[in-house]
């Protein structure tokens, strides 16, 4: 699969360029960067600290840029993959 690469603003208006780690029939962004402030607030957060993309389960995804990955799931992380 050839990546895509797509730019997102991030913290502190600072842009980032990351692969697009779906197959292109996924393509729904559920939460942004930043999104939801008075939600994150709680946790001492400004908001939202990822970039969410619905997919089916089981479809393959990639890393959205280089690093090593920290997998969680459970019900304050929902299911997750955090590439530092």
């Amino acid at each position: 699969m050839a990546l895509e690469t797509r730019e997102y603003i991030v913290e502190d208006e600072a842009m980032i360029r990351l692969a697009w780690p779906l197959p292109p029939e996924f393509s729904r962004i559920t939460q942004r960067f930043s999104d939801n402030a008075s939600f994150y607030r709680e946790f001492g957060l400004a908001g939202h600290e990822g970039l969410d993309i619905a997919c089916d389960v089981n479809t393959h995804v990639l890393a959205a840029h280089s690093g090593w990955t920290d997998p969680r799931w459970g019900p304050v992380h929902s299911d997750q993959v955090k590439v530092y």
